[in-house]
């Protein structure tokens, strides 16, 4: 989907969208892990889902009063859910194994 969000949309948009895998992220380690986030991060996380809605709404149509979204949003977000919920196991199975590499 990351690739196909690249082919249709444009390249700035789907970059700039990409990072709601982060906020996925965290909202996974806040919900199933008890994390705490600090008014920072979330400070943080308000502005992300900011700039992903500034560029992957159409403002010309938000102005008449329809809202689309740019082309490769659709793409972008999917791509995003999955890299969100991937990352965590992820993580947690490099880190258990590798945790040298860390310290």
């Amino acid at each position: 989907y990351f690739y196909k969000a690249f082919e249709v949309g444009n390249i700035s948009v789907v970059s700039a969208a990409i990072n709601l895998n982060t906020i996925l992220a965290m909202s996974v380690a806040w919900v199933v892990f008890g994390q705490r986030l600090s008014f920072v991060q979330i400070g943080g996380v308000c502005a992300v889902i900011a700039g992903v809605i500034l560029v992957s709404v159409n403002m010309r149509e938000l102005f008449s009063g329809k809202v689309s979204l740019v082309k490769g949003i659709k793409e972008t977000i999917v791509a995003s859910i999955l890299f969100g919920v991937v990352f965590w196991p992820v993580n947690e199975y490099i880190t258990e194994r590798a945790d040298w590499l860390a310290t």
